[in-house]
């Protein structure tokens, strides 16, 4: 069990590396999608990871952690949607101009304050904490049972699967959660690959198929609302589109349920 708990602080070690040197990345390369896309995903990972070690970690460094990474991804949500955006909109170059002024200018003012002091703060909080976690006492003593830490795994994947065959389609915020969730256990089955028996976190195809389908019907429902957020009128009938996209997609899920 005391390697199972060293594997364990040596991921989310690895998570803090990860978002520093992501972060370096992004600074350097501002005008690089790529980078952003690299940087919320190493934010993402950690959070998930933190959230998960949870009955294992002394509760008031987890709260704090789970604060500050949360601090971190929020502003990266609307850069990251308006890149997804703009390259769908070269077949209307005048939206697209429209849509990258502010892509331009939200990217501007993210990375102005990524370079902040009291961002780097945060960050600094983030890796020193995840370097040096608080175990519980009962952790820091046992160490982590790799069986225990696999059944969580397996109870998280359990219950994604059967939210997924009762979930209300029509419920788009218990939708949107579902899909977070499922990529939130796909972060820490991947990230604690090393520490779990063989298959441990799989998941079928059929849920990964759905967990794909769901990313496309949150891009199209995002898209639309964007689009007629910064074009108004003028963007209406690619808004109806990115809609209608939404909306068969939708169906699809419907009917293959």
């Amino acid at each position: 069990m005391a390697d199972t708990l060293a594997l364990v602080q040596e991921a989310l070690f690895e998570s803090a590396v990860t978002i520093k040197v992501r972060k370096k990345d992004l600074v350097k390369w501002p005008g690089d999608d790529e980078h952003l896309h690299q940087y919320r995903i190493s934010v993402r990972v950690a959070r998930s990871l933190v959230k998960f070690l949870k009955p294992y970690m002394k509760g008031e460094q987890n709260q704090q952690l789970k604060d500050q990474l949360k601090v971190l991804q929020d502003p990266t949500s609307r850069m990251r949607e308006l890149d997804v955006l703009v390259p769908l909109l070269a077949e209307t170059p005048d939206l697209q101009e429209q849509v990258r002024a502010v892509q331009l200018e939200t990217r501007k003012a993210f990375i102005q304050s990524l370079k902040a002091p009291e961002t780097q703060a945060i960050l600094d909080f983030v890796e020193d904490n995840l370097k040096h976690v608080a175990w519980k006492n009962g952790t820091a003593k046992n160490g982590i049972d790799a069986e225990a830490l696999a059944s969580r795994i397996t109870a998280r994947r359990d219950e994604c699967e059967k939210t997924l065959a009762i979930v209300d389609f029509d419920d788009q915020d218990a939708v949107h959660d579902l899909r977070k969730q499922a990529k939130a256990l796909r972060y820490v089955a991947r990230e604690l690959a090393g520490c779990l028996p063989e298959g441990a976190a799989d998941v079928s195809g059929e849920m990964r198929a759905v967990q794909d389908k769901l990313g496309e019907w949150c891009d199209a429902r995002v898209n639309a609302a964007l689009v007629s957020e910064i074009c108004g009128e003028a963007g209406a009938e690619t808004s109806a589109a990115f809609q209608a996209q939404a909306t068969a997609i939708m169906e699809e899920l419907k009917t293959a349920r």
